[in-house]
């Protein structure tokens, strides 16, 4: 199955025909990936994938949790995520710094985080933020206007 979207989301492949393995699953002891404090597994994933119209083609990916809920992540290869992996852990310690800091005020700040989970030395899993705009999308903008 090959289901073309418009330009700007890319295509959809049925999971089953990429990875028979990926989309047999069903109730595994695979921890889902990224999870903090809570244990839950992959209970299923996905059916389909949507590969992105970016350079690197990276991949769409949906795990269904024991818990029921559905996590979303972007599949890239090509690139090494530790770096990212580290800088997101940097703005979870900043994140519990400013929490202390800032107790007794009115406001505070916080910076958004996302799970990176890098899978070999040139591939990983980053957790799918929804409503996010990719910084390169943002520089291609300023640079029309």
């Amino acid at each position: 199955m090959l289901h073309r979207t418009g330009k700007r989301s890319g295509t959809i492949h049925a999971m089953n025909q990429i990875s028979p393995k990926l989309a047999e699953i069903k109730h595994s002891v695979i921890p889902n990936p990224g999870e903090d404090g809570q244990f839950h597994t992959i209970h299923s994933v996905g059916q389909t994938v949507q590969v992105l119209p970016t350079k690197t083609r990276p991949k769409k990916l949906m795990f269904v949790g024991s818990n029921g809920h559905r996590y979303q992540y972007l599949l890239k290869g090509l690139e090494d995520l530790h770096l990212d992996e580290r800088i997101m852990q940097l703005l979870s310690i900043i994140n519990v710094m400013f929490t202390k800091i800032n107790r007794n005020e009115p406001w505070s700040y916080e910076a958004r985080n996302y799970t990176v989970i890098p899978l070999a030395s040139r591939s990983g899993l980053i957790q799918w933020v929804e409503g996010a705009t990719p910084l390169f999308t943002l520089y291609k903008r300023w640079q029309q206007h």
